[in-house]
């Protein structure tokens, strides 16, 4: 910018303010573009980390695996008592691996 100013003053003197004005407005628009990508940045990086923390909290809830805080007593309270007997009925005790069962 410094080498436009100077071919510009050895045109015309006058010129100079109008140099260091549009300088002034370039490095402006420079800083506001800089301050928005960096806002978006940080908008970006907070969704990623509420989708980790939504993530982690469902695969660990309270912090613990989910086997320890789903457990059947949270299911009862849910679903109430009724849901054991629904259970029993479309569990198979003998089938080998885990089992799917829609509620």
């Amino acid at each position: 910018m410094a080498v436009v100013e100077e071919r510009l003053a050895g045109l015309d003197p006058t010129l100079r303010a109008a140099t260091d004005s549009a300088r002034g407005r370039a490095l402006h628009q420079i800083e506001s573009l800089h301050e928005k990508a960096t806002r978006n940045l940080k908008k970006r990086d907070q969704t990623r980390a509420d989708r980790l923390r939504r993530t982690r909290d469902a695969l660990l809830p309270g912090g613990s695996f989910q086997e320890r805080g789903l457990g059947l007593i949270s299911l009862v309270a849910r679903q109430g008592p009724a849901v054991i007997q629904d259970l029993l009925e479309r569990l198979d005790p003998w089938a080998r691996g885990h089992q799917v069962i829609h509620l």
